[in-house]
């Protein structure tokens, strides 16, 4: 995503604050994306690279949970916008 993009759906990134993959100057200029886009940021304290991988080395089961709920609650949000009768077509 660039800083013009202006996304068709709603977009949570989510990240672990250990992640050695993404150290803390990559998650400023996605926050900063986000920002400009409208697009949710989420930082999971504690959090490595991988960690909503069940028996990974970084799994954290609270940040996975979290990222699990919100990601459904997302759609359960654009299921009921498409639903008959909405007058909002699916994306």
């Amino acid at each position: 995503m660039k800083p013009e993009d202006q996304p068709a759906c709603p977009v949570s990134i989510h990240y672990g604050d250990q992640d050695e993959l993404a150290p803390p100057p990559e998650l400023e200029a996605v926050k900063k994306v986000a920002d400009a886009t409208g697009s949710e940021f989420v930082i999971h304290h504690g959090a490595g690279h991988g960690y909503m991988m069940h028996a990974h080395s970084h799994e954290d089961r609270e940040g996975a949970r979290k990222s699990w709920d919100r990601a459904l609650q997302m759609i359960g949000v654009l299921r009921t916008e498409a639903t008959p009768g909405s007058g909002r077509k699916a994306l």
